[in-house]
């Protein structure tokens, strides 16, 4: 039985993940990825996820460009990690707070929050 929630056309739905990457709208995406119910691309993430680097390319081309104070999920992967103080700070600055969570956890909230329509950016650590 498909319990998949109905969708407009070309909004991103995550449909699997894996130590290898994510199934988005049944096609494979390999490796760490930023996804809004518009977008898809690479997220070049280093091993520390928290440090500032991993995060300008999202906020250049993504967040400074978004409307409505969107939701932003991080994934860390499959260890629980606590996000320091200055990571907050960045994304303060645009009216912006993400909730930092396991990716599998995260996976599951966007799709919630994709299939109600919310304004969600997910950047996923693969597992």
């Amino acid at each position: 039985m498909d319990i998949t929630p109905p969708l407009p056309a070309g909004i991103n739905f995550i449909n699997s993940y894996s130590d290898k990457g994510f199934k988005v709208n049944g096609k494979q995406v390999v490796g760490d990825v930023v996804l809004s119910p518009t977008e898809n691309y690479p997220w070049e993430v280093s091993d520390n996820i928290f440090a500032p680097e991993n995060y300008r390319h999202f906020i250049e081309y993504s967040l400074a460009k978004a409307t409505a104070n969107p939701v932003i999920l991080i994934g860390t992967g499959v260890r629980t990690e606590s996000a320091p103080h200055e990571l907050f700070r960045l994304f303060e600055q645009y009216n912006a707070y993400p909730e930092v969570m396991l990716t599998t956890a995260a996976c599951r909230t966007y799709n919630v929050l994709v299939s109600e329509q919310r304004n969600v950016f997910a950047l996923l650590k693969k597992l």
